[in-house]
């Protein structure tokens, strides 16, 4: 029997989501880590998001419960647990869901096992500013193309140009977020988050007429505007780029 679309229908979507990597089953150093990160303003910018667990660089399992209530505190939920097949029952029998992810941690795992050495306690969202927590996309099959909108964008509003380039025409407000995996560009006010790059394009860059982000990022390095860092090119139009690792804030010459 057919579905009445009058009244819902199936469709396939791509969403954007952020990865928790964790490399360690010491769940005392994972809570006071979270913790720690969660509490400072680059991790107060993850409050509310919604996250996949990678545990596959782990062999035993954690109190998975534990860690999905912890990250509750912060209003951060979890969508799914990704992990190697060995942990798959504690994940199920814990009421939690088992996924799968085309970007893992194996390579990560691998090295742990070659190098005879003990993980150390680590949560990949406790970096330091060059190694950011941007949301990573999920590989779909949809045709690259380039994005354009011609508006305003509000806070809380996220626009991802999968296998192109973003331009905006219009301002992007302080709350909402820009991704694209090659350039953006805002003709306009950049106020809120711009992530280029975002599947690891290093010649990506971001342009805009007006730079005030409270974030920006290029291919996985990014830099936090919280009242600390200065530029020159803050409030005027400028373009982003990545040298190495670190990002570059130069004049746009219009």
């Amino acid at each position: 029997m057919a579905v009445n679309t009058r009244i819902l229908e199936f469709k396939n979507v791509n969403l954007l989501t952020l990865r928790l990597i964790l490399r360690s089953t010491d769940f005392l150093s994972i809570e006071q880590n979270l913790n720690d990160f969660l509490s400072t303003p680059n991790g107060q910018l993850l409050h509310g998001e919604n996250i996949v667990i990678d545990a596959y660089a782990l062999f035993q399992p954690i109190t998975w419960s534990k860690l999905v209530e912890l990250l509750a505190r912060y209003k951060i939920s979890v969508i799914g647990i990704f992990t190697n097949k060995g942990l798959k029952p504690s994940i199920e029998d814990a009421g939690f869901k088992f996924i799968e992810l085309p970007n893992s941690s194996k390579e990560t795992s691998s090295a742990s096992i070659q190098s005879n050495e003990a993980p150390k306690p680590e949560v990949s969202s406790v970096k330091t500013e060059q190694k950011p927590v941007v949301p990573q996309p999920i590989a779909s099959s949809k045709p690259s193309q380039n994005l354009i909108i011609e508006r305003q964008l509000r806070s809380g509003e996220r626009v991802y140009a999968e296998g192109g380039d973003l331009v905006v025409i219009g301002d992007v407000s302080a709350g909402a977020e820009i991704i694209a995996d090659g350039n953006i560009h805002v003709y306009g006010h950049l106020n809120g988050r711009a992530v280029a790059g975002a599947k690891g394009d290093t010649e990506a860059k971001i342009f805009t007429t007006h730079l005030n982000p409270s974030l920006v990022a290029i291919a996985g390095f990014y830099r936090l505007f919280d009242g600390d860092f200065k530029t020159d090119a803050l409030g005027k139009a400028a373009v982003v780029s990545l040298l190495g690792e670190t990002l570059q804030f130069n004049p746009l010459r219009m």
